[in-house]
């Protein structure tokens, strides 16, 4: 913005004329734009290119263009077109309106498809509607005195309500940063409570229920089952899952550790995107797991067991310095070869830092607000071939056709990815999926 505004000042009044001006300008409104849309199309705002100077880089190109159309009077007539005049006069309403209204609709049932015809039917709606009501009788002084102050009102009144409504983070089911901390704090003291009782006060049992065909090998039942240190690995679908069977005090489970890093794939490194439409995001550094496994299992006892329940954010879409500057997903072979390698190489890493026996890969039921539903079926494929390649750790268990299959869908997934948990028996979904999904497929493989 301060690019433009000294710009103007510069180039204020000033006219080229001839032949050899208009070459120019021509050739300058030709090559900038042309430059703009291949990084449009070819980056995102989350590349390490727009914080080391490529913001400024961009707007030093929209500055030249823009003044090489301006100052060309034979250019700048050819812009004049009565459309893209009245865009330039909402435009300011067109920046103000347009983010907010995205956030918005990202967190409704909306079609995704439709998403971004919504946001621009609407955003132009919005900033005529203001330029016609607001922004013109401002600037001409229609609005004065009691009027004016009025005006003033409603606009600071909008502002909270814009807030809640596009910028601010929905209301979350889950207090994921409370959860973490409650977590930390059960694994430090030993990971175990005194006693659980079911929503009718009797002693927990640990009921024979069918798993879902093919997600375990068919081994004998252990003679003596537990009870086993089990560690969470994954993302906070995997954190909550760990804090509500420890909340249920399982018999045959005792908390061990934990590293369930929220936001997180299971491929390392790059960006993540949920949609097109949205803003990409970098993957954190906490992320990697090749530094957090061997942290947190430093300080404590050898596993028996570990449960790794990731996958949501490997589904959406990709971009790993591995597989060039294109976004990639888990439907194109490349990408999947690297996650497949990501995965052994993750659960090598859990049996060679904690001990584990088996190493249990938990299916991912499919989001109903995510934009690609066809993409679960992939991941529940992958763990297959992840299981094939290391047949010694890995036991795949099929929570996915659990929870379909459970008729309370909603229920166990209340915000359609993570369970709930918690001391109340008769609302930890998380002890459900533990006991009678995960705990038998354990009874029968644990070595």
């Amino acid at each position: 913005m301060l690019v433009g505004a000294l710009a103007a000042l510069v180039l204020l009044g000033r006219r080229w004329e001839g032949r050899t001006a208009t070459v120019v300008s021509v050739t300058l409104v030709v090559a900038g734009l042309t430059a703009l849309l291949v990084v449009a199309m070819r980056t995102d705002v989350g590349d390490p290119l727009f914080s080391r100077g490529g913001l400024l880089a961009c707007a030093a190109v929209a500055v030249v263009v823009i003044a090489a159309a301006s100052c060309v009077p034979s250019v700048g007539r050819r812009l004049d077109w009565k459309p893209l005049a009245r865009l330039g006069q909402i435009s300011y309403g067109v920046y103000l309106f347009h983010w907010p209204l995205l956030q918005t609709l990202r967190h409704t049932s909306m079609n995704p498809a439709f998403v971004p015809w919504t946001v621009l039917s609407g955003t132009l709606l919005l900033a005529v509607a203001s330029d016609r009501w607001f922004e013109r009788p401002l600037r001409t002084g229609a609005v004065h005195g009691p009027r004016l102050a009025l005006a003033a009102v409603c606009v600071a009144g909008l502002i909270p309500v814009v807030g809640a409504l596009g910028v601010a983070p929905v209301n979350r089911i889950v207090d994921f940063e409370a959860a973490a901390a409650e977590l930390h704090q059960a694994i430090s003291t030993g990971g175990t409570v005194a006693t659980a009782a079911s929503p009718t006060g009797a002693p927990v049992t640990v009921p024979v229920v069918t798993v879902p065909a093919g997600t375990a090998p068919a081994l004998p039942a252990v003679a003596t089952p537990g009870p086993w240190r089990v560690g969470y690995f994954g993302d906070s679908k995997a954190m909550i899952l760990a804090l509500g069977a420890y909340h249920a005090a399982i018999p045959q489970l005792v908390l061990g550790t934990s590293f369930t890093p929220m936001g997180c794939p299971t491929g390392r490194g790059g960006s993540t995107r949920a949609r097109a439409e949205e803003p990409p995001y970098v993957v954190a550094a906490m992320c990697d797991w090749t530094d957090g496994i061997p942290k947190v299992s430093e300080t404590v006892d050898a596993l028996d067991a570990a449960i790794v329940w990731s996958g949501s954010w490997d589904l959406v879409d990709r971009k790993v310095s591995a597989l060039g500057r294109d976004w990639v997903n888990i439907t194109q072979p490349a990408y999947r070869q690297w996650l497949l390698g990501e995965m052994v190489a993750l659960d090598d890493e859990i049996v060679s830092a904690t001990g584990a026996k088996r190493v249990y890969w938990l299916t991912v039921p499919i989001d109903p607000k995510s934009a690609h539903p066809d993409r679960f079926a992939a991941w529940t494929t992958l763990l297959a071939e992840l299981q094939q390649q290391r047949p010694a750790s890995v036991v795949v268990v099929d929570v996915a056709a659990y929870v379909t299959a459970s008729g309370h869908a909603r229920q166990l997934l209340p915000d359609g990815v993570h369970p709930s948990s918690g001391d109340d028996p008769a609302i930890n979904s998380a002890a459900e999926l533990t006991r009678n999904c995960i705990l038998p497929v354990m009874l029968r493989t644990m070595p």
